[in-house]
């Protein structure tokens, strides 16, 4: 932000001479005074011209999300949306190892989340059992249909209530498709876990210690996970607060 008074900018564009003082406590002090604050507005908004494409800066910060994907949450802070938003638009293309996911994860905020390998190599299914889910790219569902709320000894279906009409029906039930990484034992080395410690013991009795995420950044965390290599596989542990 500047710091230029834009009323002493006018009184040192005026001609010289006494006459061209203005008297503090007069009007002419008080319309540059009024001129020089519109003015002063006019120059902050360009100003930030040159900051528009700064994540960090930036005053219109909900179009540059727009521009890099990122989904307007408004459950964080602008704080939070800042950081995500810098750690997509400043990504570099890295190798396709953990540390870069790792370091991918402490850029957007979550600095507490741990990567860890599946070495030496179990079942993921062993954490998927425990606390874990598989992070996809969006639920597919395999099939849907109506939820019907109106049915013999339901506690709305009488007459006279507002919903109690044939056909009546608040939400669709929907059947996900679920994912397994599958048993063969040469593409277990392909998952990594992510939590916020390994535990147990590895590979006898192995555990992870799961992560505490806000619900709110559920989405922005499993964005950043997406982000992995096509041919890995994600096991999340998580509690969401």
């Amino acid at each position: 932000m500047s710091s230029l008074d834009f009323r002493d900018v006018l009184i040192n564009a005026l001609p010289r001479g006494e006459l061209w003082k203005p008297d503090t406590d007069g009007d002419f002090y008080k319309l540059l005074g009024g001129i020089g604050d519109a003015l002063q507005d006019i120059y902050l908004d360009v100003d930030a011209l040159a900051y528009v494409r700064d994540p960090r800066r930036t005053a219109l910060l909900r179009d540059l999300e727009y521009d890099y994907g990122q989904l307007y949450n408004a459950s964080l802070t602008e704080t939070q949306r800042r950081v995500l938003l810098a750690s997509v638009k400043y990504a570099r293309l890295t190798p396709n190892s953990w540390e870069a996911m790792q370091n991918a994860l402490i850029d957007a905020g979550f600095t507490d989340a741990v990567v860890i390998p599946n070495s030496p190599t179990i079942d993921p299914d062993i954490i998927l059992a425990d606390n874990g889910e598989l992070v996809v790219n969006g639920p597919i569902y395999t099939s849907q249909r109506p939820d019907y709320m109106i049915c013999t000894g339901s506690g709305i279906g009488y007459a006279g209530h507002a919903y109690a009409r044939a056909g009546y029906f608040r939400k669709m039930k929907r059947t996900a498709k679920t994912y397994d990484v599958g048993d063969d034992s040469g593409l277990w080395r392909f998952v990594f876990f992510v939590g916020s410690a390994k535990a147990g013991s590895w590979p006898s009795s192995p555990s992870v210690t799961p992560l505490d995420v806000p619900t709110e950044q559920a989405y922005s965390l499993k964005q950043v996970l997406l982000t992995k290599p096509l041919h890995t596989w994600c096991v999340l542990c998580a509690n969401y607060t």
